[in-house]
């Protein structure tokens, strides 16, 4: 991926998004909505496919990250990578032996935060 946002790297995306929705199901959600912003990047077939898996999938308007539960989301990575590993910063071993660190610690720390984050009433209206 060497942190590159394409396609093959939205795999996240295919891995995760079932998982989440039975979480959203088992909660009594049953109306998920998956949204994207507009990027190059959601136009890919892994994005385009999902309607035809029964998602509901819809535009975001661009420039709003206030309105994406992403954004979100990825400020809850930062705050539980930084309280986990607050010296992953001082990695050494050159940029591999840090990508592989730090892919490995967000692995980690996404898997720990329910599906159900994602889907917050604030973030909606």
């Amino acid at each position: 991926m060497e942190g590159l946002n394409n396609a093959k790297a939205y795999k996240i995306v295919k891995n995760h998004l079932f998982r989440v929705c039975e979480e959203m199901y088992a909660k009594g959600i049953l109306d998920p909505l998956f949204q994207h912003d507009n990027l190059p990047v959601h136009t890919a077939k892994v994005i385009t496919a999902l309607d035809k898996l029964g998602f509901d999938v819809s535009d975001h308007p661009p420039y709003s990250p206030d309105r994406n539960p992403i954004e979100h989301f990825w400020v809850e990575i930062k705050r539980r990578l930084y309280q986990k590993y607050p010296d992953i910063i001082y990695t050494h071993g050159g940029p591999e032996v840090v990508n592989r660190s730090l892919a490995t610690c967000l692995e980690e720390i996404w898997n720990e935060i329910p599906g159900s984050f994602l889907y917050q009433k604030e973030w909606r209206q």
